[in-house]
């Protein structure tokens, strides 16, 4: 099985380093690493030039959604990964995940979050539930079940290794939602009839800074889980779905969470109790920055 990884980078040339370099070391035989330059303004263009990898340059910018789409219109590969230039893949991410893909069409795993020069506060119970500096790793707590938390809330890109015949089924991921894409893409796949399995292992780190989309709507909307106009625009697209599965709750409802209350009140960690604070030293190789 031949694996594509698809980076998409916009002025990110403080951090793109890190991204591709942990793409070329992902201990996967065959595999293509396909950069997707959003017409960044910076350096981002002259860093990825160093590295062996495809570069595609767009002339202008599309957005994280588009990018992908570009990357993927590219690919060669059987399996995908999507990866946004500020993030970084593990070395056995690809290992864990693209075995399970002969039995189905998309792969959920977990992930690590690394606050970089900045903080998170939960908008239910004011407590600050990420800290800067810190890195915390999810784990598989909570059902994702579908419809439940899937309909709920978004499951990264990265984490979701897919068949690139599953995205080419669906005809790609909608530019309509330039952060919250990969959310509908996991919808209209189940929807679709497609099949998805979930793995324990984290597969990623995520990092959140002040100029990541992520960390901007945390700041701005006291969720993660895209600008308020996105998620209007998702529960028009899936108005259908969300009268069917009667859902009246979470990002999409707009009530109570799917997630119980204990999920918001650890006694033992600054946040979620599926979240785990680590320590740096016991990250695994390739996670540190």
């Amino acid at each position: 099985m031949k694996l594509t990884v698809v980076i998409t980078s916009y002025n990110y040339e403080k951090f793109i380093r890190d991204c591709i370099k942990s793409a070329l070391v992902l201990d996967w035989p065959d595999k293509e690493i396909i950069v997707v330059d959003d017409a960044s303004e910076d350096d981002s263009v002259k860093i990825i030039d160093e590295y062996p990898v495809t570069l595609i340059k767009n002339a202008k910018t599309y957005g994280p959604a588009g990018a992908c789409n570009v990357g993927l219109d590219h690919a060669t590969g059987d399996a995908a990964i999507i990866l946004c230039s500020d993030d970084v893949i593990l070395p056995l991410a690809a290992q864990l995940t693209l075995p399970h893909l002969l039995f189905a069409d998309f792969v959920i795993s977990n992930f690590y979050e690394y606050w970089d020069e900045c903080s998170f506060e939960n908008s239910l119970t004011k407590k600050r539930v990420r800290e800067s500096g810190k890195f915390y790793m999810h784990t598989t707590d909570q059902d994702m079940s579908y419809p439940g938390v899937l309909l709920e809330c978004n499951v990264p890109a990265a984490t979701t290794p897919f068949r690139t015949t599953m995205w080419k089924a669906l005809g790609g991921m909608d530019e309509q939602f330039p952060t919250l894409a990969d959310w509908d893409l996991w919808i209209r796949a189940v929807e679709a009839g497609m099949r998805f399995i979930m793995i324990p292992e984290p597969i990623y780190v995520h990092r959140y800074h002040p100029n990541s989309l992520t960390c901007k709507d945390a700041a701005n909307n006291q969720r993660s889980n895209g600008a308020p106009v996105e998620v209007e625009r998702m529960k028009i697209k899936h108005a259908d779905l969300l009268k069917k599965y009667n859902i009246t709750r979470g990002v999409l409802g707009q009530g109570e969470s799917y997630l119980p209350k204990s999920w918001w009140n650890s006694p033992s960690v600054p946040g979620p109790s599926c979240l785990k604070l680590i320590p740096r030293d016991e990250l695994p190789k390739g996670g540190k920055f």
